[in-house]
């Protein structure tokens, strides 16, 4: 994948089928294991919780904009947070999290994220991602962490609307191109 190919799926973007999800972002499969992801904040729900972790590992290139990526450990002290793990749907638990230092990837760069790594996405409006998942192992659970006693809400994708698709696409061209 690169900016070419993406420019050229920016320019007929209702070509695609698109998803959102709750985190900010619309979504493309490009193959069974890659999507292309455009992240803005016109896109987040905030009743969504942020920090998550993943089924499976993935590699991701920033293919324009930044992305920065606050990881969190479970520990013995810390910020109190909710625990759920989504696709189990089991009980809540009350855990604590204490933060890293953020990772920041600009343009080009490439990151591998572990599927048990819990994380925050807080990429600039209109970055591109390019994801490759590894679905050759076992999923694992995954997990969603959020503060306060509201309710988890679920951050499944859902058909992405034409004037949603229309506005972050015409953001990121207008953008990086």
């Amino acid at each position: 994948m690169n900016k070419r190919l993406v420019e050229q799926i920016l320019k007929n973007p209702l070509d695609r089928l698109w998803t959102v999800q709750g985190f900010g972002k619309i979504a493309t499969n490009i193959t069974s294991n890659a999507r292309l992801h455009i992240w803005d904040r016109i896109l987040v729900n905030p009743e969504v919780p942020a920090i998550h972790s993943h089924a499976s590992d993935f590699q991701s290139i920033v293919l324009a904009g930044c992305m920065r990526n606050l990881k969190f450990s479970e520990a013995h002290a810390g910020d109190a947070y909710n625990k759920i793990l989504a696709l189990e749907g089991q009980e809540i638990t009350r855990v604590f999290l204490q933060e890293s230092p953020i990772e920041i990837y600009r343009e080009g760069a490439q990151y591998k994220q572990d599927a048990e790594e819990v994380h925050w996405s807080l990429p600039d409006d209109g970055t591109i991602t390019f994801v490759v998942w590894d679905y050759d192992v076992q999923p694992k659970p995954m997990k969603v962490y959020w503060r306060g006693h509201s309710p988890w809400q679920d951050a499944k994708p859902r058909r992405a609307t034409n004037d949603e698709i229309g506005r972050v696409s015409v953001r990121a061209l207008d953008l990086w191109f």
